[in-house]
């Protein structure tokens, strides 16, 4: 197994992660993993299996350790270092969220981010540091992981889920070749991009063999510095289109950018939800009050940060139309030829920064089981508008962002936890990146805990029954 191995530390962060170690010793209270060892033709069962080695999938093993369930395995496809979107195809220069944002530490003061960056920089560099620059977002989580001792199976992909009664029969790609794992619970932690993937504009899918060489989606690799002296167009008018336009800027493009709104948005909604009550109790809400809340939220674009819209405004081979939707996409000799509702360009090559899609159908380690996980628009009719076709494909899970079957499917089903964007229309907001951490962690390892015991209580009552006459016996 491709496991990660620890990097070099600083000596004032290794001497922090000694802290770390020892803060979760002292509240390990009782210290001892409770969970009954189980095993199918001669192989232990894992307890838990999570999809994930970036920030949602460390902060969820941290969690479940906590709760005293340790035989855990966490893989992700990417090579060590590469989780998550940091330092791969996200682009823009600094989180969006404050230097103050609480989530991976899991409770852990000596873990949070502020205690490294001050221990490393130093109390004066932390007040003065704005917003995170994500590649030190990414080298805070690679300390994080070793720190708190989450190990990874990196450069693994999971390529299957199926039920093998209650359980989950894994299966896994990785360097050494094809293996499987049986595990009682799986943790997705993938992100924004894994529940569905890209949404990619119509116009674009119609020429998806030129992906890659001739347009690209914004979560995709792109090789900027072939983009220098190019023409670019860059479809979108969120976060991730001026941050993909800003980098093409700086690699040496020309940038068009388009979008089919007048104006750009101005309304940040996620803002309005973030209180501990809405991130605490957003799913014991009656589905009538969710409903109106993801209806309100869903049809308010996110806006662009100020400072991703100055980014590329300080290039003078940049340019902003807004009121334009792309029609039509054609090869064009090297390039493409546009088509938009006010005319058309031929470009270089075109980057859609338009957003993910929520749909279990196009995650492909799914393919064997969601037709019987249960959807909210198996609970609900919805309406024929886009907003309510969206919530329609989200999955309706538990408060523990459990999935729950439908008629007649496997057990296995409800011991399928999705802590990825999926869980957005049950959980709302703490299935949206860091900020809900806390609370999306917290709510899973409590709901697993639990069932882990209510699974285990029968062998857990013969080994307390056992244990307690062994010392009558003595004395």
């Amino acid at each position: 197994m491709a496991i990660d191995t620890a990097p070099a530390l600083d000596p004032g962060v290794a001497e922090l992660a000694q802290t770390v170690r020892q803060e979760i010793e002292e509240f390990d209270y009782p210290s001892r993993p409770w969970t009954v060892r189980h095993a199918e033709g001669g192989h232990p069962v894992l307890d838990v299996l999570v999809i994930g080695g970036g920030q949602a999938g460390i902060t969820a093993a941290l969690r479940l350790r906590r709760e005293g369930i340790r035989d855990i395995e966490v893989v992700d496809s990417a090579l060590s270092g590469d989780e998550g979107p940091w330092t791969t195809w996200a682009r823009m220069e600094t989180l969006r969220t404050p230097k103050t944002l609480l989530g991976p530490e899991a409770g852990i003061r000596a873990a949070t981010f502020r205690s490294w960056y001050t221990r490393l920089y130093g109390a004066d560099a932390y007040a003065r540091l704005g917003l995170v620059p994500r590649e030190t977002w990414q080298e805070y989580l690679r300390w994080l992981r070793t720190a708190v001792g989450v190990r990874v199976t990196n450069a693994t992909t999971v390529t299957a889920l199926r039920p093998r009664g209650a359980r989950w029969l894994v299966e896994l790609a990785g360097p050494e070749g094809p293996r499987s794992v049986v595990a009682r619970k799986v943790v997705a932690c993938t992100g924004i991009a894994g529940a569905g993937g890209a949404a990619v504009p119509a116009a674009l899918a119609e020429i998806a063999d030129a992906r890659g060489s001739l347009w690209a989606h914004s979560s995709d690799l792109i090789d900027l510095p072939s983009l220098e002296g190019r023409s670019v167009l860059v479809v979108g008018l969120g976060a991730s289109a001026f941050d993909n336009a800003a980098a093409a800027l700086e690699h040496g493009a020309t940038v068009l950018q388009v979008g089919r709104r007048a104006t750009l948005p101005s309304v940040n909604s996620l803002r309005h939800l973030e209180s501990k009550g809405v991130f605490r109790g957003f799913a014991a809400m009656p589905d009538d009050v969710r409903l109106g809340f993801l209806r309100r939220e869903l049809s308010l674009p996110m806006p662009p940060p100020p400072h991703s819209v100055e980014r590329c405004q300080r290039h003078a081979g940049y340019r902003l139309r807004l009121g334009t939707e792309v029609t039509s996409v054609h090869r064009d000799g090297g390039g493409l030829r546009v088509e938009t509702t006010r005319g058309s360009s031929t470009v270089d090559f075109v980057i859609a920064a338009t957003g993910f899609q929520v749909d279990l159908r196009q995650v492909p380690w799914l393919a064997g089981v969601v037709d019987q996980v249960l959807l909210w628009g198996d609970v609900h009719e919805l309406g024929a508008d886009g907003v309510d076709r969206r919530i329609a494909r989200y999955p309706y899970l538990d408060p523990d962002l459990s999935c729950r079957p439908q008629p007649g499917a496997s057990p296995a089903v409800a011991n399928l936890h999705l802590m990825n964007e999926a869980a957005h229309a049950s959980v709302g907001p703490i299935a949206l990146g860091i900020n809900g951490l806390p609370w999306a962690s917290e709510a899973v390892a409590h709901g697993i805990a639990k069932d882990l015991a209510a699974e285990d209580g029968p062998a857990l009552l013969e080994r307390f029954l056992t244990a307690t006459a062994e010392e009558v016996h003595a004395t």
